[in-house]
């Protein structure tokens, strides 16, 4: 599943005239050899993550292809079933309308609304399908031992509080993925101004208001930015679940952070050079890391015995 949405990302992102041809490529392999995707792959109950994410790609991919202007109906019936099948596969898949407009301001409109407007009839399906996929959603998840307003150990406030700070820690993890673990200690903020989350949540803004700034200047990176949010937001939002942080929850937002990562790289350093040459580094290093990370995976003594 995961070498599939590997491909589906890899002809996603061939589909979307503008990118900065390096982008194409260095994307899929860099989300292939990432130690943090370890968990979604290695760890069984995870493979939710893996299936949701292959619809969701696919409703992507479905989305950019010249379906959307020859066959509007039919793209969003497709498109439709995909998000059925994200959905029901993990439920934060919900997100997948957002990530479509998202795709199709920055890249395919080019930023413009007018011509956002021209693919309403796939917004409509989806629109009507969210309200009744957020039923299901909320009656599958409402009394879910591990997740939810039930929970004694973690309330609402304590959880949003905690989840400002995890959003960089979960940026740090993409970026420099060590530390590593499954079952990660934190802290939980019971107010907002307590392990300094108020300045996490500062940092929130900052970079969202950098993205919406930036969006013409620098579309790629502030596409990334806003998906990464867009697709951690239903684990690290106001809806509280038991662990603070897992790094399964990062499957689809490292796409994300990718994005962001190469579109600043590919603006301030542009050429295909330059950009192999972090590659050459960065690729073996996430890989040497991920064949690492799997072999205490492969050991269920070695993974609890994991500092």
């Amino acid at each position: 599943l995961h070498l599939v949405n590997v491909i589906l990302l890899w002809r996603l992102l061939r589909r979307i005239r503008g990118l900065p041809a390096p982008v194409g490529w260095a994307a899929p392999l860099l989300f292939l050899t990432s130690p943090v995707q370890t968990e979604s792959v290695a760890y069984i109950s995870s493979r939710s993550e893996l299936l949701a994410a292959t619809f969701y790609l696919l409703a992507l991919r479905v989305f950019v292809s010249d379906w959307r202007e020859k066959h509007p109906w039919i793209t969003a019936l497709v498109v439709a079933f995909c998000y059925g099948c994200s959905v029901t596969s993990k439920q934060h898949a919900l997100t997948l309308p957002g990530a479509l407009l998202l795709v199709d301001y920055f890249f395919l409109a080019e930023r413009n609304w007018q011509r956002v407007r021209r693919n309403w009839p796939i917004y409509a399906v989806l629109g009507g399908l969210m309200v009744v996929g957020g039923f299901v959603v909320v009656r599958d998840v409402i009394n879910v031992p591990s997740a939810g307003y039930y929970l004694k150990e973690v309330t609402w406030k304590d959880y949003l509080f905690t989840q400002f700070r995890m959003y960089f820690l979960y940026l740090r993890l993409l970026a420099f993925p060590f530390g590593l673990n499954a079952d990660y200690d934190i802290a939980p903020s019971r107010t907002l101004w307590q392990h300094f989350s108020w300045l996490a949540l500062g940092g929130i803004v900052a970079l969202l208001g950098a993205a919406l700034w930036g969006r013409r200047r620098w579309p790629l990176a502030s596409f990334g930015v806003l998906f990464y949010f867009l697709t951690l937001f239903p684990s690290s939002s106001v809806y509280p679940l038991l662990d603070y942080a897992a790094e399964r929850r990062l499957y689809l937002p490292s796409i994300g952070f990718l994005a962001a990562a190469l579109g600043l790289a590919a603006g301030r350093w542009g050429t295909r050079r330059e950009l192999v040459w972090g590659l050459v580094v960065t690729a073996p290093a996430y890989g040497a890391g991920t064949l690492s990370r799997n072999r205490v995976w492969a050991d269920s003594l070695a993974l609890w015995e994991d500092p």
